[in-house]
């Protein structure tokens, strides 16, 4: 019988860490053996969202952040860079420059989860290319999730 390791992968840049995202972040990792986060370094942040963008933690406080949380297995940073350019990717205007498709490949993902239209549209592609299977997931399916968990931890007298 041959037993499949299901890998789920999300990205972002978490900055800040809201309790939404520790939510979604939990509820990714029970659907899958192990939850990867992809995290977008500074370069991506900065040319994406703007200078202004940078004011909060940096790459490396932020990544340890995510190390510390127990339903995260492993923090990877993504390579996005001004000489880092994803052949496969390269015919879509900037896609390269903002997907995390290399990433997802290395790992093998079984599942991509996002919160995020806006992360969810820049790696929908990749995901369909890699045959990954990909999946939006809304605040109002992890609050459903987060209340059934805590009703199974609550004692009934």
């Amino acid at each position: 019988m041959d037993i499949m390791f299901k890998i789920i992968a999300t990205a972002g840049k978490f900055d800040p860490l809201w309790p939404r995202d520790l939510v979604f972040l939990e509820y990714a990792r029970s659907l899958g053996d192990e939850l990867i986060v992809i995290l977008y370094n500074d370069y991506h942040t900065f040319h994406s969202k703007g200078p202004m963008s940078i004011v909060g933690k940096t790459e490396h406080t932020r990544l340890s952040i995510l190390e510390d949380l127990e339903c995260v297995d492993a923090v990877v940073l993504s390579q996005h860079g001004q000489d880092f350019r994803y052949e496969p990717y390269t015919q879509f205007k900037k896609a390269d420059d903002f997907s995390v498709a290399y990433e997802l490949e290395q790992l093998h993902t079984f599942l991509f989860v996002s919160n995020t239209n806006e992360t969810m549209i820049m790696n929908k592609v990749a995901c369909d290319n890699l045959k990954i299977n990909s999946r939006m997931i809304t605040i109002g399916e992890c609050e459903k999730w987060q209340q059934k968990r805590q009703q199974k931890q609550t004692p009934r007298s």
